[in-house]
């Protein structure tokens, strides 16, 4: 893929391959970002969805805003996050 290029949506789920998260742990991740329990997020650039459920959980009393240039990745990310989230979606 060359720079510049977005990641082909037909492809993301190859994102959520367990092995990444040896590489960039998302519970970590979103565990350092100190969120408060009602925060309000917006997670650009969503992709599939690697850190959104963990975003979700991270503000249960909060909001998490989904957004992607890729409509079908923001599809990808709501299969992810559990019925009745805090997670509404953008495109």
């Amino acid at each position: 893929m060359r720079r510049g290029k977005v990641y082909p949506a037909a492809q993301a789920r190859s994102l959520l391959n367990p092995l990444r998260r040896l590489v960039q742990s998302p519970r970590r991740t979103v565990v350092a970002m100190a969120l408060s329990p009602g925060a309000k997020v917006l997670e650009l650039g969503c992709g599939p969805g690697c850190f959104s459920p963990f975003i979700a959980q991270a503000v249960p009393r909060g909001i998490v805003v989904l957004a992607d240039v890729q409509f079908d990745m923001i599809i990808l990310a709501r299969e992810r996050l559990s019925a009745g989230s805090n997670a509404p979606y953008l495109q």
